[in-house]
């Protein structure tokens, strides 16, 4: 008895040691699972003002500049000016070392050099190339021939078929008329004044009522079958959308059955509720409905022999009254039908014989073939000049390309010579214009070559523009034409305007160069501050901008909802399709199924899909 205590204080302790560690599993879960969640930054949607503007500063330049160079390689003797100077036109801003234009007595050299070249590539003669020529122009003329043979074998085919189509019309009014002719003799040979009229014209009704009667019942037939039909398709429609059900009701069958595995197993604490259940639909029977249309198809073709039995019965008992009561004569219409009849004979014969008389023809089958044939003959006679052309043309490339090289040579060579002429820069260089020298790129004693600008200088009196880069969002919401408030300058009247907006060639997809043409009282060199865009407006919803995300289909912004358990709140995330209406960079205003005093994500640990659970972080 002494030995079972022990025994059962052991056990008392490991039953209360495993209710406490499932007690702190229970109260601490929740806690445990937060800190596997994403760990989202959150903002309060409001309402107020946004403003569609830009702020934007750069540096007042001249509107233009033009750079000093000189003409051939000289030595710089003495600077004149310093940068920051004021030069006038005229104003001699370098001099140079004595000496010659060394660039223009070698261009002149090479000049000469390249003439001779040219010269000596005019002296190959040509290939000769009459004979192709010769056999070119006979397969030309062959093929003219056969051309103008295929034109005269379609007019003359086309005349043919013309009359051939006049003969087939007369012919056809003979067939017509003869017709009618035969019609009238049936009239004149059965004419009978005497007969029983008044039976004639009962029995006349009494077909008409069989023929309505059969119509009725046709009709009758025809909606029993049309009906049969749409029963059928109702039937199938019903099924359709039951199968439907059914579907929807077996993936949450699945679904309810995966989550009781997890409920089961303590993957998640409540247990999920079971779907309403619903029954397998029952395909209805083709098999039984198609031989309900076959049978009522055999209905509708017995009346429809019968309808046209009667038909056939009153066409003859109103023909025969018609034989008993004649209202015309006869026997003159029949006289004057085949005087025309005789008529149309006539004209077919004429028609017939023109045919006939007309002769034979080409055939255009034969005349187009024909064409082909001297085509393929032409063809053949140019590509064997072009392949003959092409093979010399392999051994004289390389002097063809060098004749129109030195074409090239030449007069870009003379064009230079032209230039280096025209220039007086062999002992100093002047100012062009009035203006501010903005950079001296060479001192005293350096050598400079051609065309390496030595200075640069503002020209005075182009007025004044400030170079600036904003985002590709920010581009957006300015047009040139807009004016610009100049923000940092109030002792000076000075205004601007966007000039020109264009992408930037250091990061073209993202950023944008715009350009303000300042007027008034500027500096060069002065830094000012602008803003530019639309006017302020009060918007219902407003959120930070990093709020609004893309995708393929558009904006969107990522709600979070909270929903109260036992344990906690419990935070996920929906994805809402806005539409955005303004936005100064900082705060965006928004339209769609958003409201103020929700709350949006504006950060998140990682990337979030709609309806994930996510923690918020310590701040919200």
């Amino acid at each position: 008895m002494e030995e079972k205590r022990p025994r059962r204080k052991l056990i008392m302790r490991i039953m209360t040691v495993f209710i406490v560690i499932m007690l702190f599993l229970t109260f601490f879960s929740n806690t445990i699972l937060n800190y596997s969640l994403p760990e989202v930054a959150t903002a309060t949607v409001s309402s107020g003002t946004v403003t569609n503007r830009v702020s934007v500063e750069g540096e007042v330049e001249m509107n233009s500049d033009y750079e000093v160079t000189v003409s051939g390689q000289r030595v710089i003797k003495e600077v004149k000016f310093e940068s920051g100077d004021k030069v006038k036109e005229g104003d001699v801003l370098f001099v140079f070392e004595d000496g010659e234009n060394t660039e223009l007595s070698e261009a002149k050299d090479q000049l000469e050099s390249l003439e001779i070249n040219y010269a000596k590539s005019l002296l190959k003669m040509a290939p000769d190339y009459e004979d192709d020529n010769e056999a070119i122009t006979e397969a030309k003329a062959d093929l003219q021939k056969a051309i103008d043979e295929q034109t005269e074998a379609k007019k003359k085919n086309k005349e043919l078929d013309a009359l051939k189509k006049t003969a087939a019309k007369a012919k056809a009014k003979v067939e017509k008329q003869q017709e009618k002719v035969n019609k009238l003799k049936e009239k004149v040979d059965g004419y009978s004044e005497k007969g029983d009229y008044s039976t004639a014209t009962a029995q006349v009704e009494t077909d008409r009522a069989a023929v309505k009667s059969e119509e009725a019942s046709l009709a009758s037939l025809k909606k029993e079958l049309s009906r049969l039909t749409e029963d059928y398709n109702d039937t199938k429609d019903a099924y359709s959308k039951n199968v439907a059900a059914y579907k929807a009701y077996l993936l949450k069958l699945d679904e309810y059955k995966k989550k009781m595995a997890d409920f089961d197993a303590g993957r998640i604490d409540k247990e999920p509720e079971a779907p309403d259940p619903v029954s397998e639909p029952e395909l209805p029977s083709e098999k039984e409905y198609k031989r309900n249309v076959e049978d009522k198809q055999i209905e509708i073709a017995a009346s429809e022999e019968r309808l046209a039995a009667a038909k056939e019965q009153l066409k003859k008992s109103e023909k025969a009254v018609k034989t008993l009561s004649p209202s015309v004569d006869v026997n003159a219409d029949y006289k004057v039908e085949n005087k025309t009849l005789e008529l149309y004979q006539a004209e077919l014969a004429k028609a017939d014989k023109a045919v006939e008389d007309y002769g034979t023809v080409t055939e255009n089958e034969a005349a187009t073939e024909n064409v082909k044939t001297k085509r393929k003959a032409l063809e053949t006679a140019i590509e064997a000049l072009d392949d003959k052309k092409k093979q010399d043309a392999l051994t004289a490339e390389s002097e063809a390309y060098d004749k129109k090289s030195s074409e090239k040579e030449i007069e870009k060579q003379k064009e230079k010579i032209k230039k280096l002429e025209e220039q007086d820069d062999i002992n100093q260089v002047k100012s062009k214009h009035d203006g501010i020298i903005t950079e001296i790129s060479c001192k005293a004693g350096d050598t400079v070559t051609a065309e390496t600008p030595i200075a640069k200088v503002q020209i005075e009196g182009s007025g004044y523009i400030v170079k600036t880069t904003v985002t590709k969002q920010q581009a957006n919401l300015i047009k040139v034409g807009n004016t610009a408030t100049v923000e940092n300058v109030w002792d000076r009247e000075l205004t601007a305007e966007v000039k020109s907006i264009k992408p930037n060639p250091e990061n073209a997809g993202q950023s944008m160069n715009v350009v303000f043409t300042i007027k008034g009282d500027a500096t060069p060199s002065e830094n000012i501050q602008m803003t530019v865009g639309e006017k302020s407006g009060r918007y219902d919803t407003i959120v930070p901008s990093n709020a609004v995300k893309t995708d393929s289909e558009g904006k969107f912004v990522l709600v979070v909802t909270v929903k109260g358990t036992p344990l906690g709140n419990r935070y996920n995330v929906k994805k809402v399709r806005v539409d955005v209406e303004a936005t100064d960079g900082k705060s965006t205003a928004v339209s769609g199924e958003i409201f103020e005093w929700e709350n949006v994500v504006t950060n998140a640990s990682k990337s979030l899909d709609d309806g994930q659970q996510v923690r918020l972080t310590s701040g919200n």
